[in-house]
């Protein structure tokens, strides 16, 4: 049976009208108010205050231990998720920043010395090829991008994730203490997490190509010497590259199939 502590005002209410104990406005403008409340409420029955007042003490803390122990165990399984993708994500924080931070000083300088003099435009012929192997990898991060994207709905169909077809939607983040609607905010918590962290981490890697055209511009100009751009493009393919082709698998993995 369902439960309410607003049960007892209304006996009250009953009492105190028969007796004539209530003279002051302020009191029957309240007791009218917890009225009309109770009176919507399609359990309230006069006649069971006492189960009402013995039940709702405990049935509450009960219900607070449920509500905190839920989320707690949600809270970790996002934790260890977050932790993952920090590990993942470290070795490539900040990179494009370093990258593009050394190329603009290279422009500046040679923009002084360069100057009163004609440029010397040119590229080493492994420099040359480096159009290809970008346009290569870009079609590497797009097939990951979408790879990533396709488990993400995959995973939304499978599990209902959208409002129309799961019931837990309708509840506050705070009530889903069924296991139903614990594997659900699981599952949804999970599922944002992964694709912000995918989006951001394919638009940092394409940035990343971007500075190595810019690196290549650079080098045509004169501005850095022959193979500059393939140099430093060799350091992404080495290191970078591999981490991009495994990525959507790794971000695939993080979601609780």
């Amino acid at each position: 049976m369902f439960t309410t502590k607003y049960q007892e005002p209304l006996n009250l209410i009953s009492y105190q009208t028969r007796s004539g104990g209530l003279s002051s406005l302020t009191k029957n403008s309240i007791f009218r108010f917890f009225l009309t409340i109770l009176i919507a409420m399609p359990w309230a029955n006069p006649t069971h205050a006492k189960d009402f007042v013995a039940e709702t003490t405990p049935v509450a803390k009960e219900s607070k231990i449920q509500i905190s122990q839920a989320n707690s165990a949600v809270d970790n399984k996002i934790t260890t998720i977050q932790a993952k993708i920090t590990e993942f994500l470290e070795p490539e924080q900040g990179l494009n920043t370093e990258i593009r931070t050394g190329l603009l000083k290279i422009e500046q300088i040679c923009l002084t010395i360069k100057k009163n003099s004609v440029p010397t435009p040119g590229l080493d012929k492994k420099s040359q090829s480096l159009p290809t192997l970008i346009a290569q990898s870009k079609e590497l991060l797009n097939s990951q991008k979408s790879n990533v994207q396709s488990s993400i709905e995959a995973f939304k169909t499978a599990y209902h994730l959208s409002s129309a077809e799961n019931s837990c939607e309708k509840l506050p983040k705070v009530l889903r203490v069924s296991n139903q609607c614990r594997t659900y905010q699981t599952n949804l918590d999970s599922l944002d997490l992964v694709s912000k962290t995918s989006q951001s981490y394919y638009s940092e890697v394409g940035d990343r190509y971007q500075s190595y055209e810019y690196a290549l511009q650079l080098e045509e100009r004169g501005c850095a010497r022959p193979q500059f751009a393939y140099r430093l493009w060799q350091a992404e393919f080495e290191h970078m590259v591999p981490r991009l082709a495994n990525s959507s698998q790794f971000f695939t993995s993080l979601l609780p199939f």
